[in-house]
């Protein structure tokens, strides 16, 4: 079938011989959308903590570091609090400038206090963050944000996914253990899931994951983090709270979801969820392993308890 389409194809273009002075092949001249479309300074992390995020460049000089007030934060790494500065100047040359880093600045594999960026050229903030400055336009800003959007969240819920998830634990552990601070990891899935599923349908419980991840999201806090982690189980990341407050921002979450009335095609579905809290508090040193583990026994400890409650650690 392809083969006679694209016969019929080649024929039809063909010129008659000897007809060429009359007859001129029409072709259509390729389109491309904002053709002259402005190009603007940007930098994308390529390696490293936050990879796969971009971001624009203008006439504020920005300094990045690990601490949450820098214009570009890049939390975990040997990143230091300031690290470096970037800053465009009238004639539009882009310069970094070290900030007294512990661990450095380089370019080409050269370690500088003041460097001019070339177009396409990347530089590295200690040993494990590379950095690439160049200038897009809207087209590679929307694909690249589309790209790192596509690493970093859920298709369904638009959350963050497990594997943003994980490398965020490293990360805020690491933050609770310089800040000497409470972290509560919050483990929590939906009671029954399958019933829903198996009863009304896969569509019905897309819908009922959906709308669980709008209602959680609106009692959390915007730095507090959410994020699916598989299936019908889900992950919060709570800083500076210890295990009764963790517990309080379990027990919202869980009587949101308990209080709200499901429904698909006419049909009433009940949804609740089981959680479980685990606490890292300033006198432990705990590993990721070990947080997520500890979560997730607490998980199993609220559904042996009869689904539908939280359960945290005791003695915090």
């Amino acid at each position: 079938m392809f083969m006679e389409d694209d016969k019929e194809a080649k024929v039809a273009t063909q010129q008659p011989p000897g007809d060429d002075e009359d007859r001129t092949e029409m072709r259509a001249p390729l389109q491309y959308p904002d053709q002259e479309a402005p190009q603007h300074a940007s930098l994308l992390i390529i390696s490293g903590p936050s990879v796969g995020k971009m971001f624009a460049l203008d006439s504020k000089p920005k300094v990045i570091g690990r601490e949450e007030d820098c214009d570009i934060c890049i939390p975990g790494g040997d990143v230091s609090r300031e690290h470096v500065r970037v800053e465009m100047g009238a004639n539009g040359q882009v310069v970094v400038t070290d900030l007294g880093s512990t661990n450095g600045t380089y370019v080409d594999g050269i370690r500088v206090d003041s460097h001019s960026l070339r177009d396409g050229e990347r530089f590295q903030l200690g040993s494990t963050v590379l950095i690439k400055f160049s200038y897009q336009d809207s087209i590679e800003e929307a694909f690249y944000r589309h790209q790192y959007e596509q690493a970093v969240q859920d298709g369904l819920t638009g959350l963050y996914n497990k594997r943003h998830f994980l490398v965020r634990l490293g990360q805020e552990i690491a933050y609770a253990a310089r800040h000497r601070d409470f972290l509560s990891l919050i483990f929590f899935d939906i009671d029954h899931f399958k019933e829903i599923n198996d009863t009304h349908g896969h569509p019905a419980g897309d819908m009922v994951l959906k709308r669980l991840a709008d209602l959680v999201r609106e009692e959390l806090r915007e730095e507090d983090l959410l994020a699916r982690y598989g299936g019908e189980e889900f992950a919060v990341l709570v800083r500076g709270e210890n295990t009764s407050q963790g517990l309080q921002t379990a027990e919202r979450m869980r009587r949101i979801l308990a209080e709200t009335a499901f429904s698909w095609r006419d049909e009433s579905i009940d949804v609740s969820a089981s959680f479980g809290v685990a606490t890292l508090s300033p006198d432990q040193t705990k590993t990721p392993e070990e947080m997520l583990e500890q979560a997730d026994q607490r998980l199993y400890e609220a559904k042996d308890a009869g689904r539908n409650c939280c359960v945290g650690d005791s003695g915090q």
